[in-house]
């Protein structure tokens, strides 16, 4: 059973499904030199190391992994669809200020989900439900209503470490 891999330099690209039905493999270690990963190369992972060089994460490809906390690497500028959807175990995600879109259900089921701050020029491709059962975040930043919950919680992270000065004259 194959349950930890460190790939070796040189490596440009982790392809799409590599490792989907690997449900054995929780650590992976990737090498600077990897630009992109597949979508739904990987998933149920315990631990994975990015590159800072890499570029592109393809939708889905850590779903349902046990990370506690996960780092988006700076030059990737898409969180795609599904790929942190159901790590439930989550609790702080650092996303980069170079990040311009975040796609549907990308944190849905993140249901200990509570130290993230988006970018404020973030683009949604769908606006109802990338924090979908997101319960921590709910609770934290939400009225209510249901309708408006999702817009809330957008609205909040986006603003979240805003420093409002103020003089005195």
């Amino acid at each position: 059973m194959l349950e930890e891999i460190e790939f070796c330099e040189g490596l440009i690209e982790i392809e799409c499904w590599a490792f989907l039905l690997c449900k054995s493999l929780k650590h992976v270690v990737i090498p600077s030199t990897v630009r992109r990963i597949g979508y739904l190369a990987f998933n149920e992972l315990a631990s994975i190391q990015l590159p800072d060089g890499l570029e592109y994460i393809g939708h889905g490809s850590l779903t349902s992994s046990s990370f506690s906390s996960f780092r988006f690497p700076p030059l990737v500028t898409t969180i795609p669809c599904g790929i942190l959807k159901e790590c439930t175990f989550m609790f702080s995600v650092e996303i980069s200020e170079n990040v311009q879109r975040i796609d549907a259900v990308s944190f849905a089921c993140c249901w200990h989900l509570r130290n993230i701050a988006i970018p404020p020029n973030v683009v949604y491709q769908d606006r109802s439900n990338v924090f979908d059962c997101c319960a921590d975040l709910h609770q934290l930043f939400s009225s209510s209503e249901l309708y408006y919950r999702e817009a809330e919680i957008r609205n909040a992270l986006e603003h979240r470490f805003d420093i409002r000065w103020t003089t005195n004259s």
